[in-house]
């Protein structure tokens, strides 16, 4: 494998950024007896970019699939993740109970929730926003925030069909108060509600089709949000800025302003940026640690990302339905040394789809680096490795991404598969996997975190990324496995259920489960109190945005 990690070596000299330093103002001295100048509050970050970002997307609640760190500025979900992404706590919504079957949910809205125009965000308002969204002609971008928060109502799939005109599962009880009826239980249901972002019924005044083409998001004067900032000037491409929510429930934010810069998803011109100062945040790669140096404080965290390769059986030739040819792929690669040498350690191999260790049961398997098996499952299912051509479309072209995909190449070459990967931009990747057609193999992740992440939306046939996505008959193995695990009473029985669910799929190799990683964040020492979490979607989590200032 020299060949490899000669290529490793190449591509991570890449990683390193020269940075040149820019003119030195003049320092004039003060007057005597002048007063001391206050500290602009306005705060500059690339939240466009990295975990949760989408280049110039518009902040558009449940209907992108990314950019809840930023969506979460402007609107207040029912609930949401803690700082770390380990528990889910209340946000909007203070309180919830659940009946003794777990179908009838009731949740309490904080009272001192206040829209950014002064008038009570009330239970009407969540009403409203689950009506709007259910609408069958609410237009999204992607729609898997809405199913994930809505899908398990009593009428859901009527009302979309168009069936029944209003859901008459969710109750207002009073003002503060609103009751959800789901058709299954769920002991679970309130970790759905992370991106159940409520909506002003007072102010939205476009119809549901016109929910994505329309500026109604971005225009200062008419978005009306409940979360820390709303908005004051937006330019296409360039930036968002966000004022001061003076009514914000948790407290006015110390920044005036917070303005969001966009890079077209260029993570590298961002971290140019803010190693020259002219914004204050960005997503970083691991190799830009060092060279920030000590101007700025390093946020790390597990991404929640599996990184895998996932297959388009549709388009695939026959012989991918073989168990043995997946298996091989597996056999061929040299993971744990891709995860040492390419992304020195910043990564771990895993076994399957869902992320915590607690859901990988000891019998699983890791696939362990073994060339010469892998020849002899492809014998065994009479394929020529020289019959196998991998052409593999991504997002990722950083420098370490690239330089793992090298190292798979190189390895896969080894045993004569041919593997070639070909890294888009964001909005192409989006249009070509989305298409269901123009794409075989794609290096992608997603969601890995089972409180949030429902598994039939890989694991069932009808799932957004599902068996009739990628022409796999997931029920076929899956669909039991998920009802247990959707009915599970404790913690402890759900994460049970869920392990089940990655060994099913470990032992299918429906995708190529590769690695996760830990991501990064880097801010200017001067912003003071800030915190931010690599969540994968952006989350959204509790990051007190309120509190947030420039100092010295």
């Amino acid at each position: 494998m020299k060949k490899a990690i000669l290529i490793v070596f190449a591509f991570l000299l890449v990683a390193s950024f020269a940075f040149a330093g820019g003119a030195q103002e003049k320092k004039q001295p003060t007057p005597a007896k002048t007063a001391k100048k206050a500290v602009e509050q306005v705060m500059v970050a690339a939240y466009a970019v990295g975990p949760g970002g989408g280049g110039g997307f518009k902040p558009i609640p449940n209907a992108t699939g990314a950019g809840n760190s930023l969506i979460a500025k402007m609107f207040t979900p029912l609930t949401i993740f803690d700082k770390n992404q380990e528990n889910i706590i209340p946000y909007a919504a203070e309180s919830w109970k659940a009946s003794s079957d777990y179908k009838v949910w009731t949740f309490k809205l904080n009272p001192k929730l206040k829209w950014s125009d002064g008038k009570p965000v009330t239970a009407e308002d969540v009403k409203f926003t689950v009506e709007y969204e259910t609408d069958p002609k609410w237009a999204a971008q992607v729609a898997a925030d809405r199913n994930t928060c809505y899908g398990e109502l009593v009428g859901f799939q009527q009302k979309l069909k168009g069936q029944i005109k209003e859901l008459s599962s969710v109750k207002v009880i009073d003002d503060h108060t609103v009751q959800f009826t789901l058709s299954e239980p769920n002991p679970r249901y309130y970790a759905r509600l992370i991106r159940a972002y409520i909506l002003p019924k007072h102010a939205l005044n476009i119809s549901p089709a016109d929910n994505v083409n329309t500026n109604w998001w971005l225009t200062a004067g008419q978005e009306v949000g409940s979360g820390p900032f709303y908005v004051t000037n937006y330019v296409k491409d360039d930036f968002l800025e966000l004022s001061a929510n003076p009514y914000y429930f948790l407290g006015k934010p110390k920044l005036k302003k917070f303005i969001v810069k966009y890079f077209s998803s260029d993570e590298s011109a961002a971290v140019l940026a803010l190693a020259a100062g002219n914004i204050d945040f960005s997503y970083i790669n691991y190799g830009d640690i060092k060279t920030l140096g000590d101007k700025v404080n390093i946020f790390e965290g597990s991404s929640g990302v599996p990184r895998f390769l996932d297959y388009n059986y549709k388009k695939l030739p026959a012989f991918w339905k073989d168990i043995r040819v997946r298996k091989a792929i597996y056999y061929a690669i040299d993971r744990p040394k891709i995860v040492k040498e390419v992304f020195l350690g910043t990564h771990e191999v895993i076994p399957a789809q869902f992320l915590p260790h607690a859901t990988w049961p000891k019998e699983i398997n890791w696939y362990p680096y073994n060339p010469e098996k892998a020849k002899q499952l492809l014998k065994e299912a009479g394929v020529k490795p020289s019959d196998i051509k991998m052409d593999v479309i991504g997002y990722k072209k950083d420098p370490m991404s690239m330089a793992a995909m090298q190292a798979v190449q190189s390895y896969l070459a080894d045993i004569g598969i041919k593997f070639n990967y070909t890294p888009l931009d964001v909005p192409s990747y989006r249009s070509r996997y989305k298409s269901d057609g123009n794409w075989t193999i794609v290096y992608r992740g997603t969601g890995g975190l089972p409180y949030t992440i429902d598994p039939k939306n890989i694991f069932s046939n009808d799932g957004a990324q599902g068996g009739k996505f990628r022409g796999f008959d997931m029920d076929k193995y899956f669909a039991l496995l998920i009802r247990k695990a959707a009915s599970a009473p404790t913690s402890e029985e759900f994460l049970k259920d869920i392990g089940a669910i990655n060994l099913e799929a470990n032992k299918l190799c429906t995708q190529t489960w590769l690695w996760a990683g830990k991501a990064y964040g880097a801010a200017l020492k001067r912003v003071k109190d800030f915190w931010w979490y690599p969540a994968n979607g952006g989350g959204p989590y509790m990051d007190h945005a309120e509190k947030w200032y420039i100092g010295e």
